[in-house]
């Protein structure tokens, strides 16, 4: 998911002709804290996601892309007026789960494919399960 992640920042870097940069930082307990496997906090030039460390590899990877819809949403609108929204409504929480499942996909499916299996920097993502 990294390579995902590298993706989206210079996505949004182009977009905004600066550095934007987006950290991910596993937490113990995070779930039961805030009700959510995962959160992103965006900042007009930065973006945390916070997951939740007790969710699995794979759901991991699926937060991870949610968030990462959200993050490139609030860019664009931060784009066009200059405001960051504090909450989703609900069809930006469809285009997140739709942008989530997009990545994943393509994600599990470039980790498939055998010609791709030399480029992978990380062993277990090609001895991941939906890998095989």
């Amino acid at each position: 998911m990294a390579h995902s992640v590298r993706a989206v920042e210079e996505h949004l870097a182009r977009l905004g002709r600066h550095l934007y940069a987006i950290r991910i930082r596993v937490r113990h307990n995070f779930a039961a804290k805030v009700r959510s496997p995962a959160q992103a906090h965006i900042f007009s030039n930065k973006a945390d996601i916070l997951v939740d460390a007790g969710l699995g590899k794979e759901c991991q990877r699926r937060a991870i892309a949610h968030e990462l819809g959200h993050i490139v949403i609030a860019f664009e609108e931060f784009q066009h007026n200059g405001k960051l929204k504090r909450r989703a409504d609900a069809f930006v929480e469809g285009a997140c789960l739709i942008f989530e499942e997009d990545l994943c996909t393509r994600h599990h499916k470039f980790n498939k494919a055998n010609e791709n299996r030399p480029q992978q920097l990380f062993s277990s993502l090609a001895d991941h399960p939906l890998a095989q």
